[in-house]
């Protein structure tokens, strides 16, 4: 099994794809049997680009077809095309109002303002990055891909090598694992950067470190 890694898609996709892909109540098309088998590859090889391709061709094909517009969406929000996203989750619902992805595409278009202002300058963009590399260390943790979910914090700390939060994740993940050497360093590193008025957080983590002993390999495993 692939872990789930491509930022907003992949996201989305992981939730969406286990969501009936027929939304026009029994109505089928080889366009639309086309289409649901491209969605299907898209969960095993996270090819963006031919999905992006297949959503293009079933447009062409059938432009009131509202499931590829809606996947239009969540890929624009893949490339952070905020406005492009916006009309295409816009044009979804006008298709598509009473659905379970309708209900998505209108939280999404919900989130949308506000990530448009995060960008608006630029420590506001690296500070919404660096809260999705964390998610996606913890959601990735939740799969059991341990080794990806540290990549992530790592590429978080490249961004705001000054902030806590990333060691701080990266220490609970080889504690997950019971590498508890590599959790106390990664605690460590925290430690020397939380403010004064979060470094209660660290408590907890430092207790259960101290609990598991020392020792431990220096190599994360996945489930």
């Amino acid at each position: 099994m692939k872990p789930i890694r491509f930022r907003w898609v992949s996201l989305m996709l992981a939730f969406c794809l286990t969501v009936p892909v027929g939304l026009s109540q029994g109505q089928t098309s080889n366009t639309r049997t086309t289409f649901e088998g491209s969605l299907s590859r898209f969960g095993l090889n996270h090819d963006r680009a031919a999905l992006r391709n297949a959503c293009d061709r079933a447009l062409i094909a059938e432009p009131n077809y509202a499931l590829p517009v809606f996947y239009m969406g969540v890929l624009d929000e893949a490339d952070e095309n905020w406005s492009a996203a916006e009309a295409d989750f816009r044009r979804f619902l006008a298709l598509e109002k009473d659905s379970d992805l309708a209900a998505k595409a209108q939280g999404e278009l919900a989130k949308l303002p506000g990530l448009i202002k995060e960008d608006s300058s630029a420590s506001g963009k690296v500070s919404r990055q660096y809260r999705q590399h964390l998610a996606f260390a913890a959601l990735l943790q939740e799969q059991g891909f341990a080794k990806e979910a540290f990549l992530e914090t790592a590429e978080a700390t490249k961004l705001a090598p000054g902030r806590w939060e990333a060691y701080a994740t990266a220490s609970t993940i080889f504690l997950s694992q019971k590498q508890f050497d590599q959790a106390e360093h990664f605690l460590l590193m925290a430690k020397v950067r939380v403010p004064a008025s979060e470094a209660p957080k660290l408590q907890r983590l430092e207790s259960l470190i101290e609990e598991g002993g020392g020792g431990g390999g220096a190599t994360l495993t996945n489930k």
